[in-house]
Formats: structure tokens, C-alpha cells, sequence
């Protein structure tokens, strides 16, 4: 057999070479198709959360809708109970006290016929100064706190209670915590601006500058 020549080293090493590269392309290639198909597996997975994600923010859009329908529902039911209230204040403190007997006596003073039927609850508050009665219904409070102020020029005392001292009795609608701070800051800004009048309905605050002048509702400070 002749010798090899060196013409056939170089196509011999050259076969070789591109046999090797062959090899390094399949597996490159086989690598490709496994990240392929990882990549495939990511993409779905990625759509699948994608979708997951969308209902979950769906679902988060509706509940954020229905917070305020909810709030508002239950303004309106903290309302309506209100609108059942009244706060008597100025009635002197003692241990044995009837509260009932003491809103019924304070009605009776008043010429309203209220016997202890009509009253759903009665307790004093936290700081015992002042009497919160609820009745059974709107209409009972409503005759109840208007039968007091129209008696403007006669003053309620504790005296007429069966009290030794003559302490001034008044008679509100009872204020929820909201209202009661604007409320508050409504009298400041009257008394500061010389403002005639301030005053509370079914949970909303009015101001009046003059006797004639219109009355304006204040919905928050933004309004003062």
C-alpha cells in the first residue's frame, strides 16, 4: 500500500473536523429542542397565570366596586338608627336613677305623651352627662326634640325633675361621631365669621348667617 500522502492527512483531518462539528451541532440542536420545549412549557404556564391573573383582578374590580355600596348602605342604616335618638343633657347623675321615668317625666314637662313602651333603649353615655334614648320609632323622637325647642322662651331645669339643683336641660338630636366633629367645627366657624345661626337635622349640619338669609348645608370643612 503506497504511503498516505499529505494531500490525504488534510482531507482525512478535515472529515474528522467536520464530523466533530456535527456532533457539537447535533447536540447544540438537541439542547435547543429541550429549551424549546421548556420555553413552551414557561409560555403556557405564563398564559395559564396570565388568565389566573386576570379573574383574580376581576374579582379584586368587583369587590372594589361593592365597598362603596356597602359603605353607603350602612351610612344609611347608622342614620336611621340616629334619626330614633335623642341626648338629654344637663340631668344630674345618681346611682338608683330610672332613665325611663326621667324621659318620661321630661316629656311630660314637654306635652308629649310618651310612656316607657315607646322607648327602645335608654343608657348614659361614657362620661354620664348626658342621657341617649332610642324610641321604637322616628316620628316619637322627632315629637320629642321639636316639643322641646318650641318652648324656646321656658326653660327646662333639673329642679323640675324633683333634683335639689336647677341645672338647664337640653334636648338634640343625637350626633354620630362624624357629624358631631363637623358639627362642632360648624359652632367654631359660626362664632369666629358671626354667624347667626347653626344647626343640626337628620344628621346633616346647617349654617345660616342672618334671620333671612339662606340656609346653607356644610357636607364637610371644604364647604366653610
Amino acid at each position: 500500500m503506497p504511503p498516505k500522502t499529505r494531500t490525504d492527512s488534510t482531507a482525512s483531518d478535515i472529515d474528522a473536523t467536520m464530523k466533530e462539528i456535527l456532533q457539537q451541532l447535533k447536540r447544540i440542536n438537541n439542547r435547543i429542542e429541550i429549551i424549546e420545549e421548556k420555553v413552551d412549557s414557561i409560555e403556557s404556564s405564563l398564559n395559564y397565570h396570565t388568565e389566573q391573573w386576570k379573574e383574580v383582578k376581576e374579582d379584586m374590580d368587583q369587590i372594589k366596586n361593592t365597598i362603596p355600596a356597602l359603605k353607603g348602605k350602612m351610612e344609611e342604616h347608622e342614620i336611621e338608627k340616629a334619626n330614633k335618638m335623642a341626648e338629654i343633657q344637663g340631668v344630674p347623675h345618681h346611682q338608683d336613677e330610672s332613665l325611663k321615668d326621667i324621659v318620661t317625666k321630661v316629656a311630660e314637662l314637654n306635652d308629649v305623651h310618651l310612656t316607657p313602651v315607646n322607648i327602645d333603649m335608654v343608657y348614659r353615655n361614657k362620661s354620664k352627662k348626658s342621657i341617649i334614648v332610642k324610641f321604637i320609632q322616628t316620628h316619637i323622637c322627632q315629637d320629642f326634640i321639636r316639643s322641646f325647642k318650641a318652648k324656646k322662651n321656658k326653660s327646662l331645669t333639673s329642679k323640675e325633675l324633683g333634683y335639689k339643683t336647677a341645672s338647664k336641660i337640653y334636648i338634640n338630636e343625637y350626633l354620630l361621631y362624624p357629624t358631631r366633629q363637623l358639627f362642632h367645627k360648624v359652632r367654631e366657624y359660626k362664632k369666629e365669621n358671626n354667624f347667626k345661626f347653626a344647626w343640626t337635622i337628620n344628621q346633616k349640619v346647617f349654617l345660616r348667617e342672618t334671620e333671612g338669609s339662606k340656609a346653607i348645608h356644610i357636607k364637610s370643612l371644604s364647604d366653610l
